[in-house]
């Protein structure tokens, strides 16, 4: 039941924080403004964008998209996998496998497989292993750690010494 519980906190966590990012992507850098006003704007020309932003606007947008893909992305496994290490200590890593796996579905959904540069594919899909390595590695590690500080102090609830703990 907690291994459920903690898949479906993985999944709600992972979502909120992807939502969170672009909220922060799109308010908080040049980047976000330079694709609102792409998307929103009335002249939304190359040059108007260069002259409104000083500079290549789709240098910006690239550089925004490498904050995403290197530190939110990052930032986002490594939430899952500390989260369900504190609520499934038995199978942590199925449990934020399971918990990310939407999360990086949506990410492989989102690209054009069409595309003619099927290096800068071949990244984001390496990228998206590398998340799930990572939420994966860290909730292996972290319960561990929570493992190991559990079996020193190895009491009952009554604070009775356990027998098999000499």
């Amino acid at each position: 039941m907690r291994t459920f519980l903690a898949i479906g906190l993985g999944v709600m966590l992972s979502m909120i924080l992807f939502v969170a990012e672009g909220f922060f992507v799109l308010n908080f850098t040049k980047g976000g403004g330079v694709t609102q006003d792409a998307l929103f704007s009335k002249n939304a020309t190359d040059s108007a964008l260069a002259q409104k932003y000083s500079g290549d606007p789709f240098g910006l947008v690239r550089s925004t998209q490498r904050l995403q893909k290197f530190v939110f992305g990052p930032m986002i496994a490594v939430a899952v996998g500390v989260l369900v290490c504190f609520v499934d200590r038995m199978r942590p890593r199925i449990a934020a496998g399971l918990g990310l796996t939407p999360w990086i579905l949506l990410d492989l959904f989102h690209l054009n497989w069409q595309q003619a540069c099927t290096a800068c594919l071949g990244r984001d899909v390496a990228l998206d292993a590398v998340y799930l390595a990572l939420g994966l590695i860290v909730a292996h590690y972290c319960t561990r750690f929570l493992r190991g500080r559990n079996r020193s102090a190895s009491t009952s609830m009554a604070d009775v010494t356990l027998a098999g703990s000499d």
